[in-house]
């Protein structure tokens, strides 16, 4: 992926500053940060119930 100059980054962005397009490009891997999180809560508490049930048996 190549880096945008000056005058793509302010078209591409609408007129957003730098500082404005960079929180913009942050924002997805924050989004994803909050899914692979939850992923594990869920990973594990599904890995425990699973647990659980093979020791009753």
């Amino acid at each position: 992926m190549r880096e945008l100059n000056e005058t793509e980054l302010e078209a591409v962005s609408g007129g957003a500053t730098t500082t404005e397009y960079a929180i913009l490009l942050a924002q997805p891997a924050s989004d994803s940060t909050a899914d692979a999180a939850a992923t594990s809560v869920l990973k594990t508490r599904h890995d425990t119930a699973k647990n659980a049930i093979g020791n009753i048996r």
